[in-house]
């Protein structure tokens, strides 16, 4: 509790653990060094680090109220580069039903010291619904993995070959290859005509199932 009228100050030479010495006004900077409170006010003081590269730092500021008490302050800062890895570049879906979903798993792996963001980025794939990515954005603290499900339907009966990013911090964006070929199922017959001559069966609901296709 400071009295009436005092003045702020903080001091502190610091400790730094680094091979080349670093001013500690480099490192670490607070803002207002010092000032004057009124009775029963209040003052926001804000600490700000500035990092190196891969070092560490530790300091101790100090807090001096006029005719008063000193209170310490443990300051401690630390950089490091972002590091990440993702476990697949490509994900195979092979034969599957157009309009089936399958899943398969995407691991993103932060390697360094550093918390990140990171995102998957669909707007490239060629039609709604092909691929989705669960979840979407995202921190992955230090040391940590995070698993991503991802979605394929391939919605048509055909080939189905698409792109998909993964935006990690400030990095360029990770492509992964989605692929996969979409079957239906179907039956042909022999007809009257020849017994090499094959024809399909005519469905009941024709309209129907060519409205579907074009809708998938």
């Amino acid at each position: 509790k400071f009295n009436s009228g005092p003045m702020m100050g903080v001091a502190g030479p610091g400790r730094l653990e680094t091979a080349t010495p670093v001013d500690i006004n480099q490192i670490f900077d607070i803002l207002p060094i010092m000032g004057t409170l009124d009775p029963g006010g209040r003052q926001i003081v804000t600490f700000t680090y500035f990092g190196l590269s891969c070092q560490k730092f530790e300091a101790m500021a100090v807090c001096q109220a006029e005719g008063g008490p000193e209170y310490e302050l443990e300051l401690k800062g630390q950089a490091s580069k972002l590091e990440f890895r993702i476990d697949k570049n490509e994900l195979d879906f092979g034969s599957v039903l157009y309009n089936q979903v399958l899943e398969k798993e995407v691991l993103i792996t932060n390697t360094g010291k550093v918390a990140y963001y990171f995102s998957f980025n669909l707007s490239g794939v060629s039609r709604p619904f092909v691929i989705d990515a669960i979840p979407m954005t995202g921190l992955i603290s230090p040391d940590e993995k995070q698993k991503i499900i991802v979605r394929f339907r391939a919605g048509i009966p055909d080939k189905v070959d698409e792109t998909i990013l993964v935006e990690v911090a400030h990095f360029e964006p990770t492509k992964i290859r989605v692929h996969g070929l979409g079957i239906f199922p179907g039956v042909c017959v022999s007809s009257a005509v020849g017994e090499s001559a094959l024809v399909p069966l005519e469905r009941c609901d024709e309209l129907d199932h060519a409205r579907r296709r074009g809708i998938a």
